[in-house]
C-alpha cells in the first residue's frame, strides 16, 4: 500500500497560496498601469515655459515611464511564474484525482470477489469515502482555474491599459 504525501490541507493551503499571490500581483500590476497612465496624462498636458524646460521635463517624465514600463514588465513575468504555479497545483490535484479513481476500481474490483456482506459494508464505506475525496478534489480543481482565468482576465486589462498609455509616447 503506497502513501504520499499530498493531504487536503496542502492542497487548500496551495489554493489559498495562489489565490493571495495572484491579488497581491493584480494589486501592484495596477499601479504600474496607474503609474504609467498618470506619467502619459502629464505628458499630455504640459506646455511648458520655454522650450528648453518642456523638453527637459518632457524626458525626465519619459525616464518615469521607462522605469513604470520595467516594473510592469517584471509584474507581468511573476504574473506568468504564478500561472507556472498553478498548473503545477493543478496537475498534481490531477494526479492525487487519477489515484482516487484507481482506488475506486480497486474497490469495486474487491466488492465484486467479496463472499461476504459483512466485510462488504466496510468497503461501501470505503468507496464513499474515496468518492468524497474525488468531489473534494474537483472542487479544488475548480478553485485553481477559476484563480487563474480571473488572474489572466485582470492581467489582460492591465495590459491593454499599459499598451495605451505607453502607445502615446
Amino acid at each position: 500500500m503506497a502513501r504520499n504525501e499530498f493531504s487536503r490541507q496542502t492542497v487548500e493551503q496551495g489554493i489559498e497560496k495562489d489565490k493571495e499571490q495572484t491579488k497581491e500581483l493584480a494589486q501592484e500590476n495596477e499601479n504600474h498601469v496607474h503609474d504609467l497612465e498618470t506619467e502619459r496624462r502629464t505628458l499630455d498636458s504640459l506646455e511648458g515655459g520655454t522650450n528648453e524646460g518642456l523638453e527637459e521635463c518632457i524626458d525626465r517624465i519619459k525616464e518615469a515611464q521607462d522605469i513604470s514600463a520595467k516594473e510592469f514588465q517584471d509584474g507581468t513575468d511573476q504574473v506568468h511564474e504564478a500561472h507556472e504555479e498553478i498548473d503545477e497545483h493543478q496537475n498534481e490535484i490531477t494526479e492525487g484525482k487519477e489515484r482516487a479513481d484507481t482506488d475506486v476500481d480497486n474497490i469495486q474490483e474487491a466488492q465484486s470477489a467479496m463472499d461476504s456482506e459483512n466485510a462488504s459494508g466496510s468497503l461501501e464505506a470505503a468507496m464513499e469515502s474515496v468518492q468524497r475525496d474525488i468531489e473534494f478534489l474537483e472542487q479544488c480543481d475548480e478553485q485553481e482555474e477559476l484563480i487563474e482565468q480571473e488572474s489572466m482576465k485582470l492581467h489582460e486589462e492591465h495590459q491593454n491599459r499599459a499598451d495605451t498609455a505607453m502607445g502615446g509616447s
